[in-house]
This record gives structure tokens, sequence and C-alpha cells, in this order.
């Protein structure tokens, strides 16, 4: 699978090397004296969500900034890997990343359906494997050399209740992407309303490459419907609530990324009544230190794909450290040890490799603004 390089702010790129070279890697000892430190990041840089990758790696980049730039006084090297979201494609990345051992860990894939399709080849080669991704069933697979960085879905769905309950609605739909990330949520949303006892009187899904989702809306319509749940990517639920809005539907709209700004900048205004549930919203007070530090590196708003990659990339960097760069079996128990506070919450892993408590933000979108119900810990 082809590799790219990533061109990073001057604040960062001393501390940072980047291969153009194919590699891979099985993570049982870090690299000898003098190499760099190789992380291999599996994301999606092409394709429809290929917008991920860019914002991954600004995350890991400040992070590892944050943490003093190296590594037991070895540079790091994030070698990109695309796998456009696409687990056969991360299948032949991890298959190349298997009979490298200079390797010493897997960021990603950060896609849950990618993670999915290639957690258990590198549970077996105990390549660690740490990820932004939200698939709540990544974690109870029996993979013991999995670290997420984030709430998953079912949690983030779970936080919805307050929002999706105050609409007293009897009946519900759901439009979903037809990706993988998008058809975890969806099954996590069901049963949401299975235990609010919330008839799902529509399901309608469409491509991930789609930009009208006029089909969507019309079976919406027809189904009588008082609640809509969007399932989706970031780019997709703007664009939808976005004409749901224009074509004059007003009903409550609930999706977990609603204060994205990969959502925000497409909805405008027409961003309202939407329930939103996910870990890191730009404009929360007690994120303010982070934003604009990342604006001040990158001259941009740092979104979810940011934060997760700078949280989870934060965990695996320390833990590294901990580990002095060696990967496998070491790593791994140093990533159990960790208990830290990171500046975008509490990091602690529980045994199956998920947050011991992990931070949650939830609120509604009132005219593309966000109005905050919970804050950050």
């Amino acid at each position: 699978m082809h590799k790219q390089v990533l061109g990073v702010g001057a604040a960062v790129v001393a501390a940072i090397t980047l291969a153009a070279c194919s590699s891979g890697g099985n993570t049982a000892s870090g690299g000898g004296a003098g190499d760099p430190i190789k992380i291999d990041v599996i994301a999606p840089f092409s394709g429809p969500e290929g917008y991920l990758g860019p914002p991954t790696m600004n995350g890991l980049a400040l992070a590892l900034k944050d943490v003093g730039g190296k590594i037991d006084n070895h540079k790091v090297e994030f070698i990109k890997e695309d796998d456009q979201c696409t687990p056969s494609n991360a299948v032949q990345i991890v298959r190349q990343i298997a009979s490298d051992p200079s390797v010493s860990a897997v960021f990603g894939p950060i896609c849950s359906g990618s993670m999915a399709a290639t957690q258990k080849m590198m549970a077996q080669d105990k390549i660690v494997h740490v990820t932004n991704g939200y698939g709540a069933e990544l974690t109870s697979v029996g993979d013991k050399y999995i670290f997420v960085g984030v709430a998953n879905n079912g949690q983030q769905i779970t936080a919805l209740k307050p929002f999706v309950t105050a609409q007293h609605a009897t009946k519900a739909a759901i439009i979903q992407g037809n990706d993988g990330y998008s058809q975890q949520l969806a099954t996590s949303e069901k049963s949401l309303l299975t235990s609010l006892g919330i008839k799902l009187v529509y399901d309608g899904t469409f491509d991930d490459t789609a930009t009208d989702y006029s089909g969507q809306i019309s079976g919406f319509e027809r189904s009588g419907a008082q609640l809509v749940m969007v399932a989706a990517y970031e780019a997709n639920t703007g664009a939808l609530v976005k004409q749901m809005r224009q074509e004059g539907i007003t009903v409550p709209i609930a999706s977990p990324n609603g204060c994205d700004p990969a959502v925000t900048s497409v909805t405008g205004s027409d961003g309202n009544d939407v329930g939103f549930a996910l870990n890191f919203c730009p404009t929360l007070p007690a994120f303010q230190q982070f934003t604009k530090a990342y604006e001040a590196a990158y001259k941009t708003v740092p979104d979810d794909a940011v934060a997760g990659a700078y949280t989870a990339g934060e965990a695996l960097l320390r833990g590294l450290i901990a580990s002095k760069g060696k990967g496998g079996e070491a790593l791994r128990q140093a990533m159990l040890s960790l208990d830290y506070n990171s500046k975008l919450g509490e990091l602690s892993y529980a045994p199956n490799g998920s947050l011991k408590a992990p931070e949650i933000i939830t609120g509604e979108l009132v005219k593309g603004q966000a109005k905050f119900s919970t804050q950050a810990n």
C-alpha cells in the first residue's frame, strides 16, 4: 500500500521524520541505538473519508511535541498508510507491517470497519494498536493489544439519551451511511430507541459518497417520524442536516458528532435543534487552551479527529516512553499502567483497552452554535 509524506509545522518538524518508503512491522522490540522509533499510522488520506487523515497526523504531531519530541532520546517516525477507510486495504497494510520488526506500534486503523478487519491479525502478532475509532465492539472481541482513545459509539449514543427523551417522540427514523462506522453507530441508536420504547418507523441508508439525500428525506417524511437520528461521518451529517432544514423539516435531529466543525461549517445557522454527544467540541471553554494552541500551529480549528488523535496518540507515546520504545507485551503493560490527566481529559485504561472514564461532551446546536449541557471534567 502506498505511503505518503506529511508536511508539518516548523514547531514539530525537527522532532518527526516521516518515511516515504515501504515498511511494515511487528512490535516485539523498539529500534536499535540511534534508530528512530517507528509508528505506522493507518488512516484514510484519499477517498471519501480522506479528510480524516491530515487532522489525525496533526493531532499526533501536537501530542509528540507535548511529550517532549523524542522517546528515550530517539526520534519518532510516523509512517502514513492510506487505507482509504477500506477494510481490504487495511488488511494488506497490516500484512506488510507484520513482516517488519522495526515498527514499535500501530496507530489505527482509525476507521472502525478497517480496525475490525485487522485487529485480530495484529493481536496475534502482539502488535499494540491504538485508535481514535468509535466502534463499540472493538474492545469486546478478546483483543488484548488494542487501546482506544475516545468514548465508543455505544457510550456516545447512551449520552444522547436525555436529549432524545426530552423530545417525547413515539416514532423515530434513522438515516445512516453504508460504511462500517455509520452502521455500527446505527446499531447503537436502534438499541437506544428500543430501550426508550420509541418505534423505529424508517431506516434509510445512503452511500457515503452521496451529496444529495432527497430519497432518504422523502422516506422519512412518509414515515411520520417525530425524531431523526443520524448515523454518518461528519461531512455527510452536515450536508444531510442542512438539506433537511432547507426543505422545511423542523423535527429534532440527534447526531453524536453534531458540534464537530466539519458539521457546523456545512450547516451554518441551519444546524438547529441538533443534539450531540462526542469527546471534543472546540468551543467548549475547558478546551480553549488546546484549541488556541492548535489554531496557532495549523491556522485552522481543531475537530474531533484532531482531538481523538491527540488523546490516543499521547497515550501511545507515553506508553512508549515508559517501555523505552519497546513494543509488544512491554508496551501493552505500560499502556495498562497509564494514569494521568491530559489537556483533553483523564487517561487510564481498563483491561479491555477502553478508557476507564471517557470524556463525553453533550449539548445542542442552536442556529449553528453549540450550547453545552455538560462540561469537561
